[in-house]
């Protein structure tokens, strides 16, 4: 009899962030809103690299969505909005909302994958989503169009 324990072999990369270059060349915000269906349509205006989900606040009968927004130091800041509230924060304060190391990475990771150089040749990523998509360029197929 094999009273042996089996192990599972994983590549496992030790890593640490350059807490210098990520402020300088990424802004990140913590947004909450009542409205998350207003919020992606203010995403691809605010020029957002990456996204991801954090918290649903419920406070009596008020139910707030949080996201951590990653933008490009270079890009514009946006408009107040009455429904959307923005708090910016630094790689230091990721901590305190929750984000890990490992968060981070994929947040990077969605910036690099499903992001892309618009005209100007700013990085751009105007599909950003909660969610990370491994797709290769140019392996999509067109939708039929309805007639």
């Amino acid at each position: 009899m094999n009273t042996e324990e089996k192990l599972a072999k994983t590549n496992y990369i030790d890593f640490k962030f350059n807490e210098p270059g990520i402020n300088q060349q990424f802004s990140f915000v913590i947004i909450t809103t009542q409205i998350p269906k207003k919020l992606g349509s203010w995403f691809k205006k605010a020029q957002a690299l990456a996204i991801k989900k954090l918290t649903v606040i419920i406070n009596g009968n008020v139910r707030q969505t949080r996201y951590l927004m990653m933008i490009s130091r270079t890009a514009k800041i946006m408009d107040t909005d009455p429904d959307i509230q923005q708090k910016f924060v630094n790689f230091e304060q990721l901590g305190q909302y929750g984000i890990t190391d490992d968060d981070l990475l994929l947040m990077l990771m969605k910036c690099r994958f499903q992001g892309k150089l618009d005209e100007n040749r700013d990085w751009c990523n105007f599909n950003a989503t909660d969610r990370l998509f491994l797709i290769m360029p140019n392996h999509t197929k067109e939708k039929p169009q309805l007639k």
